[in-house]
């Protein structure tokens, strides 16, 4: 079983038997945030928002779509690459929790690999990557912070709402 640091393991297994689909997509969107570059753990195949997905795809597969643009959103293609930034990027994440699907995922993919400069085989921990640096871009420690803060409150949110509609 997969040591996850985006997210409590024992809650998302949880949440999985409980079909609890938008703390799941939280908690994906989370490790994807994390580790932008998808870098897999020592030891293991794929990066741990990888790992999450193939959990998903196995355990709740009703949850995944099919790719729809969505509201001010154009089609993306692999020639906007020179315009991929962190909004970019934030963006995408965002409209993966809207539009759960396998074509958005692989594309954030190639966008964290694009902004950080790095590939998925080097691994760092998602507290290193904030020292990492790729030309004059930076993943700002305070920045990260405050996302996962975000991040935490909303899956806390999201936890009393779904406790209290059951």
């Amino acid at each position: 079983m997969y040591n996850f640091t985006s997210f409590d393991k024992d809650a998302f297994y949880k949440d999985m038997r409980e079909k609890n689909y938008s703390v799941l997509k939280t908690c994906v969107i989370s490790s994807i945030r994390n580790n932008p570059a998808f870098r897999k753990a020592p030891g293991e195949e794929y990066s741990e928002a990888r790992i999450a997905m193939n959990l998903l795809q196995e355990h709740v597969p009703e949850m995944f779509v099919e790719y729809e643009v969505q509201a001010g959103e154009r089609e993306y293609n692999a020639g906007e690459a020179s315009v991929w930034d962190k909004e970019y990027f934030h963006r995408q994440t965002f409209l993966l929790g809207e539009n759960f699907c396998w074509e958005r995922f692989r594309h954030l993919l190639k966008i964290g690999q694009e902004i950080t400069g790095q590939t998925a085989s080097n691994f760092q921990c998602p507290q290193d990557m904030d020292r990492a640096k790729s030309g004059s871009r930076t993943f700002g420690q305070g920045i990260r912070q405050i996302l996962h803060a975000i991040m935490e409150g909303i899956r806390r949110i999201v936890r009393k709402i779904t406790m209290g509609t059951k």
